[in-house]
């Protein structure tokens, strides 16, 4: 699965992508076959898998640009 499609993409978007509204497809009806009711099951928790990793991958960036910033300004 595609993390990132554009450079300015923001990671709400990400996130609204990767688990976002799936239209007629989600949630499974109770008239789909078991299935196709549990593929959908799965595909909808890759996109919670991935958005999870998103964000901590920003939250490891984030933490990372703020140690930087401060280590800056003790040696300022």
């Amino acid at each position: 699965m595609s993390a990132l499609v554009t450079p300015s993409e923001t990671l709400s978007e990400r996130v609204d992508r990767l688990v976002g509204s799936r239209g007629d497809s989600w949630p499974p009806l109770h008239t789909s076959a078991p299935p196709a009711a549990i593929a959908g099951i799965i595909e909808h928790i890759d996109g919670l898998e991935e958005a999870i990793r998103e964000m901590a991958q920003e939250v490891e960036r984030l933490t990372a640009e703020n140690d930087r910033l401060e280590a800056q300004a003790m040696d300022d």
